[in-house]
């Protein structure tokens, strides 16, 4: 599982995929408390995958052998045991990152998740993979990205990654779909963000019935909300606080507010 972002992966993460998991079943994530392996191996997937990003080395063949190398050590289990792996983090840094704002402008949201898709791609004739993101309509998206940076509206704003991802549009989303489907072929596939449209115990059970678990009930995955709406305080906030930040970010804000209010 590999997003997008803003899909929903935190919550399936820290809902779906604690909850009655068969012995045989390891979860991958970084939000999976035991799995300190995970964290190690990932910081030097980070650094490996930034390498690229900014050109400190190349992204050719070598590279993918290399990444494929990384991801088939975390996998070596044994045969009978399946993996189930959340991290949207696979697909590359995120479109407007302070990472990344010094890469050159990239026509795709995620510049080097072509290299990280070739890379499962050499795998999938030794491990059975099936690989899913999750796409979200425009609107609801750019409504969960305000909510999140209304939250850094103190002192000095700087709404540069805010402003860089409502600027892509969704058939842009679309490249990043076309990389993994050309790399996995009928392995992949692409499913709707449906929160909102659907309940959260629903939107959960989908997940686990793709990843091949039961059904969880409602009373089990009630706990804290873990990235509730936005807030008229927040709107009512940013309002107030337009007014005073610079001049450089304010028509950011500004066209903020036009697009969620």
């Amino acid at each position: 599982h590999i997003g997008l972002h803003k899909t929903g992966s935190t919550l399936l993460q820290l809902k779906a995929l604690k909850l009655d998991i068969p012995e045989n079943v390891r979860v991958i994530s970084v939000h999976h408390d035991a799995d300190f392996e995970y964290r190690k191996w990932r910081t030097s997937f980070v650094d490996l995958r930034n390498s690229v990003l900014f050109n400190l080395r190349k992204g050719n063949r070598s590279t993918i052998a290399e990444l494929a190398e990384m991801i088939d050590d975390l996998l070596k289990q044994p045969d009978d045991q399946k993996i189930i792996w959340s991290d949207e983090n696979l697909l590359g840094v995120p479109p407007g990152h302070r990472i990344g704002r010094n890469i050159p402008p990239s026509l795709k949201p995620y510049p080097n998740s072509d290299l990280i898709a070739k890379a499962f791609g050499k795998l999938k004739n030794r491990y059975e993979i099936s690989s899913r993101v999750y796409l979200r309509e425009h609107h609801g998206l750019v409504r969960s990205l305000y909510k999140d940076f209304t939250a850094k509206l103190v002192e000095y704003i700087d709404l540069s990654e805010f402003s860089t991802r409502i600027e892509i549009a969704p058939e842009d989303w679309l490249s990043v779909v076309r990389d993994w489907r050309k790399a996995l072929s009928h392995r992949f596939e692409v499913a709707e963000f449906t929160l909102g449209k659907e309940t959260e115990i629903d939107y959960i059970n989908n997940f686990r019935s793709w990843c091949g678990l039961s059904e969880v009930q409602q009373q089990q995955v009630n706990t804290a909300v873990v990235n509730p709406g936005i807030s008229q305080k927040q709107v009512d906030f940013a309002k107030a606080v337009a007014q005073y930040t610079n001049e450089k970010n304010k028509p950011l804000l500004q066209k903020a507010l036009r697009l969620i209010v």
